[in-house]
């Protein structure tokens, strides 16, 4: 399965008739014949290959970091996490300073020491599950962000109002906008769909309420002059 995924993988990344076009273009037709030859061979290798050997398909990106494994996605790559804590190669190289350590690690345990122990597991792993689940702290770093965004936002929102705005214009009184909103229902402005169709010319109000009765005007008593 591995090996298969890496198969499509490298053959949709390179592409045999688009790289040979590219290389035919820059370096020759002789030199293109030989890159594609290369490839498929490549190809066929990683196909006949074991899962083991093409999960290292780019070694360079790992340096020469051992893989030890599947991993979290059979990538070359190392991860800390509680669903996959097996990562696919170790986290440090095995370089001169671990190669007599590694070799005591063969025999047996009892003759390592509690430094050399916690050494080896640094070797493989970068942090403990211990310290993968521990708290970081991070929301605090979010919240005090969060505020510090929030404060500045009402310190320019006091400045615009206080320093900057100016007064509003008159068309914003509400009696300005009443007016102008009996004016444009008398211009039956957008009868079809927009603010005149919501009126009942016939009864002088919105549609859907009883119809405005007049009021009468109360006659003031007339005072008996002396």
């Amino acid at each position: 399965m591995l090996a298969a995924r890496s198969l499509v993988r490298l053959s949709l990344s390179l592409g045999k008739g688009r790289m040979c076009t590219a290389l035919s273009t820059k370096i020759g037709a002789h030199h293109n014949y030989s890159r594609c030859h290369d490839v498929r061979h490549q190809i066929r290798g990683l196909a006949s290959s074991s899962p083991a050997e093409s999960v290292n398909v780019y070694p360079n990106k790992i340096g020469n970091r051992e893989v030890v494994g599947y991993g979290m996605n059979g990538k070359a790559e190392y991860v800390d996490s509680i669903t996959f804590p097996y990562p696919a190669v170790r986290f440090q190289e095995i370089n001169a300073d671990f190669k007599a350590l590694k070799e005591k690690e063969k025999g047996s345990w009892r003759m390592l020491t509690r430094t050399e122990k916690k050494c080896l597991y640094r070797i493989s792993f970068c942090q403990t599950l211990a310290e993968v689940t521990a708290p970081t702290g991070e929301w605090k770093l979010i919240i005090g962000s969060a505020l510090i965004s929030i404060s500045v936002a009402l310190w320019l929102y006091m400045l615009v109002v206080f320093m900057v705005q100016t007064e509003l214009p008159e068309t914003f009184e509400p009696e300005r906008q009443v007016a102008q909103l009996k004016r444009m229902i008398d211009l039956r402005v957008n009868p079809i769909e927009g603010i005149s169709s919501k009126w009942d010319y016939d009864n002088n109000n919105w549609k859907g309420l009883p119809p405005k009765t007049p009021k009468k005007k109360e006659r003031k008593p007339q005072e008996d002059e002396d």
